[in-house]
């Protein structure tokens, strides 16, 4: 079971990776505002593409959930994911100027594609506990230097 206390754990456990992954260079540059334009549009075209990923580890998990409560908490987060989070990259990459047709062509860079084709594949050969774990890694990276960075 995916309880609070397993998942700090985990992140005690894991500390230096955790670190490693919230600190980076291009989050330090990112949160100064000295990430070139050429460079956040890259990152936001493999952000997209991530989405998608996440999208189908999300109804995977939807399909493995334990009960009803389970999947209704997944449910809500892809919910975000198809609703909210999309438009959100819709509307950035049309400031941008990136067209519907590079967004909708582009490729995955090599760590894009692994790290999604890890996600579907765990969401695929393990259980409901397992894909929440993955999805917490996930969002938790994010959480983490997205409110670092806010302060």
């Amino acid at each position: 079971m995916v309880t609070r206390s397993n998942i700090e754990r985990l992140r005690v456990q894991y500390h230096e990776l955790w670190k490693c992954a919230t600190n980076h260079p291009f989050i330090e540059e990112l949160g100064s505002g000295s990430l070139s334009v050429k460079r956040f549009q890259r990152y936001l075209l493999q952000d997209y593409m991530f989405l998608d990923g996440l999208r189908r580890v999300s109804a995977l998990a939807i399909a493995k959930a334990p009960d009803q409560s389970a999947a209704q908490a997944i449910d809500k987060f892809l919910g975000v994911l198809l609703g909210a989070e999309d438009s959100l990259f819709r509307r950035a990459f049309q400031q941008m100027d990136i067209g519907e047709s590079a967004y909708r062509t582009a490729e995955a860079l090599p760590i894009t594609a692994a790290f999604c084709n890890f996600m579907v594949r765990v969401a695929y050969e393990h259980p409901f506990a397992t894909i929440c774990s993955v999805l917490y890694v996930t969002e938790g990276v994010y959480l983490d230097w997205a409110t670092r960075l806010r302060r």
